[in-house]
């Protein structure tokens, strides 16, 4: 690895299902500490420390939609905390929209 760090990335086609399974084992390695991500094109261990910075975007246009996760951390940043709510279905208990 040089000094300017490594890069991993991963794209594919999945369904619902495969990708729910994917961010359990996010979530469970978040909680273990490290993250190991690997596919036929590479690997990349990385180690959450301090706070982390958390930011969703989704997006709803008539061909296509879309939701951007992004956790990003550095040791030593200072971070507020703010409040989330991820649901099943909008406000009123109806499927969204």
């Amino acid at each position: 690895m040089s000094d300017h760090g490594k890069t991993f990335r991963h794209e594919s086609i999945q369904d619902a299902k495969a990708l729910a399974d994917h961010l359990d084992e996010i979530a469970e390695a978040l909680r273990a500490g490290t993250l190991h991500l690997r596919d036929e094109g590479g690997e990349l261990a990385l180690q959450p420390q301090g706070l982390v910075r958390f930011a969703l975007s989704g997006q709803q246009q008539p061909d296509q939609a879309s939701l951007t996760l992004t956790l990003a951390w550095r040791p030593e940043q200072e971070l507020s905390a703010s409040s989330l709510t991820i649901s099943r279905s909008s406000d009123d208990g109806t499927p969204g929209s």
